[in-house]
């Protein structure tokens, strides 16, 4: 009759295949990016950020629950005072005593109610490391999404200063009648076009900060986000081993981990209620006629009582009877939601370990142009100074230099938002090992 205890479903898949052989804590992978800004604002997320300290109250919650869960199976004692008016409606009784009572642990019902205890505490903590992995990973991205567009935002405004200095060539060289209205016309459109993109940068930088402020529990951005320049951040993330056991810890499944033990903690109390249920009985009490008596301990009778309360299941047995059955299939139903949990973890890996790959060949191919265009800069500076090009050649270059840089800049935080997609649907691989429960 004891509550079930079902074996989780083993899946086997192969390996992931990261390709490194670092050893790398992965319950810190942020740290890669080698920046202590960075660290310290994870620091300051997981102690101030409110939702995580609204899923640690509820995480405390269920602790005290799951410790007063059993307590209904020890002996109770009450102090019992009521008054009691006669049928006639002519006497008032006082009455006051001790009543005890103890609902003996028949057919495995404290264990069920334990097991249901320990499911929702283990329900609220993969809740509460949820909500961590998210914020670890919000905070990551929100700073290097500021980080991307004070980057942006440095390198347009070179671009902007050789689109000018473009422009005013041009414009002199129409007064000469060198160039035509249209050169001058497009190279116009062109700074217009690189301001227009320093707009969309400065307000995503302003977003960024608000995000990250909100995600560290401030009330606002701290200043030194927005003035503070940052250098360019690491061109290549190194991967640690990647054991399939990660999988097991991320909240998603440990969360239908937990619904397998409610349920079947359900399942036991559902079958011990097919059962008759026993509670013994001990009780004292004093009574007396308050309507008669001039004192209140005139005539004072007192009886002691004792037996026991026995619930029978009888006409409602096959109601208790179907709720087992049911209770059985959806204990087959979370098993099955559980397979499907792990499944599908295996599969956001993998096709987080494909992008990151490809974002890392798009990183190196990007790396590649960049360097071709500062070679292509250092001959022309060359040919400039033996006479066999222009200033505007040379001006020309450094702006498609410039671009290019725009785009490496792009390509380096695709892969950096790729780096964090796969450690947040590792999920609890984000969390330190100590925490687990």
């Amino acid at each position: 009759m004891l509550a079930p205890h079902p074996a989780l479903p083993q899946e086997k898949f192969s390996p992931f295949s990261s390709g490194e052989t670092q050893t790398i804590d992965p319950s810190s992978w942020w740290i890669q990016f080698h920046d202590p800004v960075l660290n310290q604002l994870v620091s300051e997320s997981l102690q101030n950020n409110l939702s995580l300290a609204e899923a640690r109250q509820r995480l405390q919650q269920t602790r005290l629950e799951l410790g007063s869960a059993d307590l209904r199976y020890l002996p109770e004692l009450h102090f019992v005072t009521q008054n009691v008016t006669s049928a006639s409606g002519i006497d008032t009784f006082v009455q006051f005593g001790f009543d005890s009572t103890w609902e003996l642990d028949l057919f495995g019902r404290k264990d069920s109610t334990l097991q249901q205890a320990r499911g929702a505490q283990l329900a609220q903590a993969s809740r509460q490391d949820a909500v961590e992995v998210s914020i670890i990973g919000d905070v990551v991205r929100s700073y290097l999404e500021l980080r991307t567009a004070e980057q942006q935002l440095a390198t347009l405004d070179h671009l902007a200063a050789i689109d000018q200095h473009w422009l005013n060539q041009l414009q002199r060289q129409q007064t000469l009648g060198l160039a035509s209205a249209q050169a001058v016309q497009e190279a116009a459109l062109e700074n217009a076009r690189a301001q227009r993109s320093h707009t969309d940068w400065e307000i995503q930088k302003m977003q960024s900060a608000w995000r990250l402020a909100l995600l560290i529990g401030q009330r606002q951005p701290d200043p030194a986000w927005l003035s503070t320049p940052t250098g360019a951040m690491p061109a290549e993330l190194s991967l640690p081993p990647l054991p399939l056991s990660l999988l097991l810890s991320r909240p998603e499944i440990r969360l239908a981990e937990a619904s397998i033990m409610q349920t079947a903690g359900a399942l036991g109390m559902a079958k011990a209620d097919l059962y008759p249920s026993l509670t013994l009985g001990l009780g004292y009490f004093f009574s007396t006629n308050e309507t008669r008596n001039v004192t209140f301990y005139g005539e004072l009778n007192s009886a002691p009582s004792f037996g026991p309360v026995i619930d029978i299941p009888l006409f409602d047995w096959g109601r208790r009877r179907r709720h087992e059955q049911a209770l059985k299939a959806a204990l087959q139903a979370d098993l099955l939601a559980y397979r499907q949990s792990v499944r599908a973890a295996y599969v956001e890996v993998q096709n987080d370990l494909i992008a990151l790959k490809g974002q890392a060949e798009a990183l190196k191919q990007q790396q590649f142009l960049q360097q071709g265009s500062s070679l292509s800069l250092q001959t022309e500076n060359q040919k400039l100074k033996l006479g066999m090009s222009s200033p505007l050649q040379l001006l020309r270059i450094q702006h498609d230099q410039d671009e290019q840089q725009l785009q490496l800049t792009e390509a380096s935080t695709r892969y950096d938002m790729a780096y964090i997609a796969l450690f947040k649907s590792l999920g609890g691989a984000a969390l330190p090992q100590g925490k687990k429960s």
